[in-house]
Order: C-alpha cells, then sequence, then structure tokens
C-alpha cells in the first residue's frame, strides 16, 4: 500500500503515521473486529453493495460472538452504521487536522441479518 499512500498524501505522509499513531491510542482494548476500511466507489453507490460487505463481515462477528469496532469521518455514515447495531462510542478530532471521526461500537451477540 505504501506506494498508493506516497502518491495520494505526498509530503503529508508523516502527517498520516502521527494520524495513526493517535487512533490506536483512542483504540478499543476489548477483543473485537476492526472494521477499518469497508467502502465502495462514487459510481457503485446506493446498489447495496456496501450494505452487502459489512453484513458479510458483521455476520462473521455474529458467528464468532465477537464485537465490531469502526471509525468514521463522515457524519451521514453514522445514521447508516447505527442501523447494523453500532452506537457512537466517542467522538475526537485528529491532532493535525482533518474532520471529527466518530468512534462507533457494536456489542458482541447482535445479529447482522437485519437493517
Amino acid at each position: 500500500m505504501l506506494p498508493g499512500l506516497i502518491r495520494a498524501f505526498g509530503p503529508r505522509i508523516p502527517r498520516l503515521g502521527l494520524a495513526d499513531l493517535q487512533k490506536q491510542r483512542i483504540h478499543p482494548g476489548e477483543p473485537h473486529w476492526y472494521l477499518q476500511a469497508i467502502g465502495t466507489s462514487p459510481g457503485v453507490r446506493e446498489l447495496g453493495y456496501g450494505r452487502e460487505l459489512l453484513r458479510a463481515r458483521l455476520g462473521s462477528c455474529d458467528d464468532e460472538n465477537v464485537a465490531a469496532y469502526l471509525e468514521t469521518s463522515n457524519p451521514g455514515n453514522v445514521g447508516y452504521d447505527e442501523r447494523f447495531g453500532f452506537a457512537v462510542r466517542g467522538r475526537t478530532r485528529m491532532r493535525f487536522g482533518g474532520p471529527p471521526v466518530w468512534l462507533m461500537w457494536r456489542p458482541a451477540g447482535r445479529d447482522a441479518r437485519w437493517d
């Protein structure tokens, strides 16, 4: 992934590393699946692919009876993720700029077959 990150962030790549360190400090310590990067390309949004990706991963969480955690910087995703049983656990701002980040937790024992 490093070549793509360098192309995308260029001279700002050190800030990306510092942001990652900050995220590690706020990351929950309880056992969970970290859903770091689930998303779809803009051209196929609203077609249900993201929902199915999320359902599939949450199905694994349910099968293993383990919690799930994700972060989103898109306020529109908060309500979307809540439909799958996530709740906002906190909100933070990255120290080096950027939008607010919502920290979302879905406890073990939920059922991903609904939305």
